[in-house]
């Protein structure tokens, strides 16, 4: 009954704070479509700035709220250890870690900061993988390590909602984007489920398409 009345009081919140805030980010989001349509067009010829602008409107609340959420870390670690308490790798996930397994893909790079894709490789198929998260180990990656590589773009959240990280939720850090150059200088990209509305990833696959022309699959 209290984790259900936790949830509850959470989502009133979370609606509150959206309602306050959505317009303010909105006006925000509009001034800059100047630089986010040719960014967005690059990938997508026929876009519309309708069909993207609420995309990037919610990205910024999402990563806006967990400062406001709360100020302490501690909490805000809690608020997303109840969020995810309880699931498991859906298929979707487990179809990856197949793959993996099987020696299909050695490397992937995820925007999401829970474990479930981690979780899917470990317990799922049973594989140890190299997991990078932060600035501090992302020198050690290697596209020729014997384990796959997960590479957390945004963290994850078992660190990336300390005080320093909440503000570069959606911003890659300047030793991965080093690294994320690095792979895409070496690899080809399958991307799969994102939406492309993270700003610092966007602008660096186009900065690197240009001046590599490696194999993009967009799904």
């Amino acid at each position: 009954v209290s984790q259900s009345r936790y949830g509850r009081q959470q989502i009133d919140k979370y609606q509150t704070f959206v309602k306050n805030k959505e317009s303010v980010f909105a006006q925000e989001v509009e001034a800059e479509s100047k630089e986010w349509l040719p960014l967005i067009k690059e990938f997508d010829h026929v876009a519309t700035w309708d069909e993207y602008r609420d995309q990037i409107v919610w990205q910024r609340l999402y990563a806006k709220w967990f400062e406001t959420y709360s100020q302490e870390p501690l909490d805000r670690f809690r608020f997303v250890e109840r969020m995810i308490h309880g699931l498991r790798p859906g298929p979707g996930y487990m179809l990856l870690a197949t793959m993996v397994e099987n020696g299909l893909i050695r490397n992937l790079m995820t925007t999401n900061f829970e474990d479930l894709l981690e979780d899917s490789i470990v317990h799922g198929v049973g594989l140890r993988c190299n997991v990078f998260q932060d600035d501090e180990y992302s020198r050690y990656i290697s596209i020729h390590s014997e384990r796959p590589n997960l590479i957390k773009l945004n963290g994850d959240y078992r660190y990336a909602l300390s005080s320093n990280g909440v503000k570069n939720i959606l911003a890659l850090t300047e030793k991965l984007l080093f690294k994320f150059e690095e792979l895409l200088y070496s690899l080809d990209l399958v991307v799969l489920g994102y939406n492309g509305t993270d700003h610092s990833i966007m602008s660096n696959i186009l900065k690197i398409k240009k001046e590599r022309p490696f194999g993009l699959y967009w799904c």
